[in-house]
């Protein structure tokens, strides 16, 4: 009796704590890209404009609440970053590329 119990309880426990590790790694695999990208806009860009100022105010906007966020906010959000930043990255001569996972 007691095998039986385990064989339908050791699933579901190790199902509760594996799942949320594996959702978080896409998350932050996502931030990830973005800081990459970010660093690389520092570098280049001009402090002084005023979209590479919008840029890092959502960078720090995103990177202080991105872990309270669902994984559907924050690839949407980092994906409209993306666009922001890959037509900033043209107007200074950086070419940027939106992740494959976010198209």
């Amino acid at each position: 009796m007691l095998i039986r119990f385990a064989k339908f309880i050791l699933p579901i426990v190790f199902l509760s704590v594996l799942m949320p590790n594996i959702a978080l790694g896409g998350v932050n695999k996502t931030m990830d890209a973005l800081k990459e990208t970010v660093a690389e806009i520092k570098d280049s860009g001009k402090p002084n404009d005023s979209a590479y100022k919008d840029i890092m105010k959502k960078w720090d906007d995103m990177e202080g609440r991105y872990w309270k966020m669902a994984r559907h906010e924050v690839y949407s959000e980092a994906s409209k970053m993306f666009d922001q930043m890959i037509s900033y990255g043209t107007s200074i001569n950086v070419k940027i590329t939106k992740p494959s996972w976010l198209h």
